[in-house]
């Protein structure tokens, strides 16, 4: 079962998704043609990426979603990116079949981390990558930093609730 404190954590991730959502769609210029069909077949192939989860040898799972997020991210950096990895994401949660509250968290998580990635990608002076070259390379090394920064961070407290363990 799962504790009221972690079905009210997963709640305020999902909030900090639609924040982070909406200030990308607001802060980032509108989607080009090329970027928003970019943006769908990096969401695409999250949403098959998720798909191929493996087993870890502790216990637990694994998978290379990130990959295409983060492509996505370099590629395709705005509100399209970001709104398709919450699509992504939901959807491949449910075909999973898992409890909604995972469904929850586990969409608005990555929404999250892609959202503040876009956002750094482009406050740092990232452009897509079928603009700019070599000079993307900074910037997506602080966009790639809070990805995994942010979606650690996030991980680590819905673990620390539900294991009832400190964070």
């Amino acid at each position: 079962m799962i504790s009221t404190r972690t079905k009210a954590y997963v709640g305020v991730i999902a909030l900090v998704a639609v924040i982070v959502t909406v200030a990308v769609g607001v802060v980032t210029p509108p989607a080009s043609s090329d970027g928003l069909e970019a943006a769908v077949f990096f969401c695409l192939a999250a949403f098959v990426a998720h798909g191929l989860a493996y087993r870890l040898p502790g216990g637990g799972f694994g998978d290379i979603t990130f990959i295409p997020l983060l492509s996505g991210v370099t590629v395709a950096p705005g509100f399209p990116t970001v709104i398709g990895t919450c699509a992504a994401l939901l959807c491949a949660e449910y075909v999973r079949r898992r409890e909604p509250v995972r469904v929850i968290f586990n969409a608005a998580q990555l929404t999250v981390a892609v959202g503040l990635a876009v956002a750094v990608y482009v406050a740092a002076g990232g452009a897509p990558l079928t603009t700019a070259g070599v000079e993307n390379f900074a910037p997506f090394v602080a966009a790639f930093g809070a990805f995994f920064i942010s979606n650690a961070l996030m991980f680590a407290g819905v673990v620390a609730l539900t294991s009832q363990q400190p964070f």
